[in-house]
């Protein structure tokens, strides 16, 4: 559990070096954007699921994903999804009207903190306490952490794409390359 104020800036460092990291891993960006835009995953919610198990030993289960899902609907809902659609129109109008990409670069600087202060926010919302069962590795746990997330979603978690991008990420979770890069 995060005690003190100091602690919660450092776990919340450490939990978004390890996710940016995750999403600039090989193929991770494209199957989480697949994940969010065709079945409405929330990424930054997967990508705690793998942390919480690969990083932190942690397993959660449904009524943890319950709450992090619910005490974070405000801010997703009012302020992360509105930017992510406001940058996305920006980027395509930009396509025709290049003189204006600064603009469309601080819209996507802007999304990237909106996104941090949620991993922040879930980090404060975490009630899970301690390692899960003995013997789980990192990888199993964070794939069942990834699954119930999306389960708790209303994801379809059997559909080919889905599972697909769940063995994917679960199986680079433990060690993403720490040079990645992502391209948002």
């Amino acid at each position: 559990m995060i005690a003190t104020e100091n602690e919660l800036e450092a776990a919340a460092d450490r939990f978004w070096r390890h996710a940016v990291a995750l999403y600039g891993a090989p193929g991770v960006q494209e199957a989480c954007l697949r994940l969010q835009d065709k079945h409405g995953a929330d990424v930054n919610l997967l990508l705690y699921g793998a942390y919480s198990g690969a990083v932190l030993g942690q397993r959660l289960d449904e009524v943890a994903w319950r709450a992090l899902i619910d005490g974070t609907e405000d801010w997703r809902a009012g302020i992360v999804r509105p930017l992510r659609a406001v940058r996305r129109r920006a980027k395509a109008l930009t396509a025709d009207m290049p003189h204006l990409a600064f603009a469309y670069e601080a819209l996507k600087r802007c999304e990237i903190e909106t996104e941090r202060a949620e991993h922040r926010l879930l980090l404060e919302l975490d009630a899970a306490e301690g390692p899960a069962a003995d013997g789980e590795s990192p990888e199993v746990l964070a794939a069942a952490n990834m699954r119930a997330c999306l389960l708790a979603q209303g994801v379809e978690v059997e559909a080919p794409d889905v599972a697909g991008a769940l063995r994917l990420i679960s199986r680079l979770a433990p060690a993403p390359a720490a040079d990645s890069k992502s391209d948002r």
